[in-house]
């Protein structure tokens, strides 16, 4: 490269490069790394029911290989999305229809015996304060078993 100072007519000094060669590597998308050559190379795509053995993506990566999703995981999709946690039907207080596969979530069922909203009733002291008064107040709170989720409802009932 060659450098040339240049004094303008104002005496400001400017300096000029010839030409400037960067190098820089190149950009890798999220399902590629970098190769040893300096390409992008794509990262291993892994079957229903596995996941890459490493990270892999944005340029990292590239040593990965595919495994099977551990006990309590899965994977529906081809891909390197690494596999994910299997819902637990039991923490839902609900049966389990279909149990989880490396290659598909818990089909979770109907309300466990004794988890209906009626017997898992639970009273909740709540206290709320103002400038003015100092309230204090009971809530029901009833847990439903809807679509895989537990639901809460709120009802005053007393005020002592």
């Amino acid at each position: 490269n060659d450098l040339k100072i240049i004094l303008d007519p104002d005496k400001h000094v400017l300096f000029l490069l010839d030409f400037c060669i960067v190098q820089s590597e190149p950009r890798c998308d999220q399902t590629e790394f970098l190769h040893h050559n300096g390409t992008c190379v794509a990262c291993p795509v892994c079957q229903p029911g596995e996941q890459l053995s490493g990270d892999c993506g944005f340029g990292d990566g590239g040593d990965g290989v595919c495994i099977p999703c551990e006990e309590g995981t899965f994977s529906t999709d081809t891909g390197v999305d690494p596999c994910r946690r299997c819902t637990q039907c039991n923490l839902l207080n609900r049966l389990v229809l279909t149990a989880c596969s490396p290659t598909s979530n818990a089909v979770c069922g109907q309300c466990l015996p004794g988890s209906s909203p009626e017997d898992t009733t639970r009273y909740v002291f709540c206290e709320f304060r103002n400038k003015e008064q100092h309230f204090k107040h009971f809530y029901h709170l009833c847990f439903f078993c809807i679509s895989n989720h537990l639901y809460a409802q709120r009802a005053e009932l007393t005020e002592p």
